[in-house]
């Protein structure tokens, strides 16, 4: 070293060695490939960085301290299943009628439970409520045709081919009866031969209605040709055997028909008898069903 050159070159050959790249170890095993600055893809980076290089099993994995899980099941045996394989003595369901959603709380908080009978009971210990299943079950395909018409009025001939593509959904008329009990002899004694008959009058205009017992006989008539006049009997009523959710058993409901003759032209449409009811005794049933299932009490609601 007699010179200040030869100084310079140990510093330099130093600082280049201290900044080439090297691989470590931290307490769990880990290993890592530790980067110098500006040795980055970009040249960027100014500071040393780091990538993980463990090889795949190396070291055994951490396990999270709390289940985090948020399950979304499709059916009702599914949710079931699910909360039989996790529960225990906090969890809990949540029923949401508004939503047709069933919550199960697998991690719910603990409740205040007395160890002596003759003690006060102690206080309850807050958990962590991240492990979760829910259902949300869908409306039926026959629920949603008929709700989507509920209401609604439509000329008598796409009532008719309404009626026709969904007869499946409709139990047969029955007999029908006038007042006084007799038998109307010109009533449909099915639904197709109702749909038929207001199929051919697709060109005829309607001019009145009369009640008569448990049907309706709507007089009409093409045009101005008083010889063909015709009356319609139309059923009071139509009993529907549908399910309300996917998957689930059919109900019984009835649907009310609907007319309007204004200006010699026929709408006709059904009216549900209150179907919100028979869709939250389903809802019901089902939650029953579950909670039967699980052997878990249900609260009606849904946590903050």
């Amino acid at each position: 070293m007699s010179n200040a050159s030869d100084v310079a070159e140990i510093v330099q050959q130093s600082i280049l060695h201290a900044l080439e790249p090297r691989f470590m170890k931290n307490e769990d095993g880990r290993e890592f490939l530790v980067l110098p600055p500006g040795s980055a893809s970009d040249h960027s980076n100014s500071e040393w960085h780091q990538i993980e290089v463990t090889q795949p099993n190396a070291i055994a994995p951490i396990a999270p301290k709390i289940i985090t899980q948020a399950v979304k099941v499709q059916d009702v045996a599914s949710i079931m299943n699910y909360v039989n394989r996790f529960k225990n003595g906090d969890s809990v369901l949540f029923a949401d009628i508004s939503s047709s959603t069933i919550l199960g709380v697998i991690d719910y908080h603990t409740g205040a439970v007395a160890a002596d009978p003759a003690s006060l009971p102690a206080e309850p210990t807050a958990r962590h409520t991240k492990h979760t299943v829910s259902l949300t079950i869908p409306h039926s395909i026959e629920w949603e045709t008929w709700k989507r018409i509920d209401g609604q009025l439509m000329s008598h001939v796409d009532f008719s081919n309404f009626l026709e593509e969904n007869s499946m959904d409709i139990l047969p008329l029955g007999t029908a009866h006038d007042r006084n009990g007799e038998v109307v002899e010109d009533a449909p004694t099915t639904i197709l031969e109702l749909c038929r008959e207001l199929q051919v009058k697709s060109s005829y205009g309607a001019s009145g209605e009369v009640r008569n017992g448990d049907y309706i006989s709507v007089e009409m008539q093409k045009g101005d040709d008083v010889s063909t006049k015709r009356n319609v009997a139309l059923p009071v009523s139509i009993d529907l055997l549908i399910p309300v959710y996917f998957g689930e058993q059919a109900v019984h409901i009835k649907a009310f028909m609907r007319r309007r003759v204004n200006g010699g032209e026929l709408k006709l449409g059904i009216k549900l008898q209150r179907p919100e009811q028979v869709r939250q005794d389903e809802f019901k049933r089902i939650v029953t069903e579950i909670e039967q299932g699980v052997m878990l009490a249900t609260l009606y609601g849904k946590p903050a």
